[in-house]
């Protein structure tokens, strides 16, 4: 195996990336390993002023510079994502079990992890950007797709990510200079601009006010944000003659126009939270919205059943016991996917004090 080949997988098993530098961090540079790069060896960089840089321009300097960083898609960087977010939440849960220096360093590493993917993928937008701001034709084409770039052999997805027309080869382009770093300011203000938006009682308010008034409040300003995103929602612009029938309806029967707000407002609440989540979280939620919108929870999944007394043993009648569990949770203030998490953990640890009395058991017998 050459020294190239060997410095690939060093970089695989989280030793470091090709060129012998540390790994960013633990997991979000691994992956398809990345083609020579096109910057030829004689290409003089001038090596940046690094005690100047602030992270941001830092994370531009990696994606243009490092050839793993260039080779990654947003698409790529997804499964990194989500396992640097459950390295949080492990830390999250030791702190809490064990509170100390140690492992607040470890919930300290691990949220700067996560900050790490969120700048990355920002600096995949701005790449994405500067490739259309040039011009060319087919990088314009290839920018244009960027966000929904699959991963196939790593460098070629980013090299039509960032518009660079070097498909064919699949092969990463380096550049000496980073693309602006523009996007993570664009998250930060929309965030900065979304939390005042969304916290009426702390930046516009003259008192205090009771945490049932909080989440009335932050429930409607999340209705209006919905219904301001969706053409023909209430508030947002609708065709004179939409209106006009909209009209004659709320005036022949107004519950039942009530009712069809009311049930328009609840499925925009419940399609607003990710499919994608954990179950246990995602019922958790969707019960959070239920009890912020002031809904009954359907009898069906609220443990009512008929024959609750005998053997229910289909998916759907386990789907639905597990639905009431988690509404029993709620109802407590139990977090039911941490919970489930922390006694899946003690059930470890079972295991292996009783695998260990085994072993000790067998030796004493022999």
């Amino acid at each position: 195996m050459g020294e190239e080949r060997r410095g690939i997988e060093a970089s695989r098993q989280g030793r470091g990336c090709p060129d012998g530098s540390p790994k960013p961090g633990a997991a979000q540079m691994a992956g398809p390993p990345p083609a020579r790069s096109q910057s030829s060896p004689a290409q003089a960089w001038e090596r940046p002023d690094v005690a100047s840089l602030d992270i941001t321009e830092v994370m531009a300097y990696i994606r243009a510079r490092c050839p793993w960083a260039a080779a990654h898609t947003h698409t790529s960087l997804q499964k990194y994502l989500l396992e640097e977010t459950y390295e949080l939440l492990a830390a999250l849960d030791a702190h809490d079990r064990a509170p100390g220096s140690k492992t607040r360093q470890e919930v300290v590493g691990e949220l700067g992890d996560v900050l790490y993917q969120v700048l990355f993928h920002a600096a995949l937008l701005d790449s994405a950007a500067g490739a259309a701001d040039v011009g060319d034709g087919v990088g314009a084409a290839a920018a244009a797709t960027a966000g929904g770039a699959v991963e196939t052999g790593g460098a070629v997805g980013a090299a039509a990510e960032e518009g660079t027309g070097e498909e064919s080869t699949g092969e990463p382009r380096l550049r000496a200079d980073p693309c602006p770093a523009e996007a993570f300011t664009a998250v930060v203000e929309r965030l900065k601009a979304k939390l005042v938006r969304r916290h009426p009682h702390v930046f516009d308010s003259d008192g205090p006010v009771d945490i049932e008034e909080v989440e009335r409040r932050y429930e409607a300003v999340k209705v209006a944000e919905r219904q301001a995103a969706v053409p023909g929602a209430a508030g947002a612009p609708v065709a004179a003659g939409a209106a006009d029938t909209a009209e004659a309806t709320d005036a022949a029967d107004p519950a039942r126009s009530s009712a069809t707000a009311r049930a328009a407002q609840a499925r925009a609440s419940f399609e607003s939270v990710p499919a994608s989540m954990p179950a246990l979280t995602r019922a958790q939620s969707v019960l959070g919205r239920i009890e912020r919108l002031e809904l009954p929870v359907p009898a069906a999944v609220a443990g009512e059943h008929e024959d609750a007394g005998e053997e229910r043993e289909s998916a759907e009648a386990i789907g639905e016991e597990l639905f009431s569990l988690v509404t029993r949770a709620h109802r407590l203030g139990v977090d039911a996917e941490s919970a489930l998490r922390q006694a899946t953990a003690r059930a470890e640890d079972r295991v292996i004090r009783q695998a260990r009395f085994a072993r000790c058991d067998e030796q004493g017998d022999s």
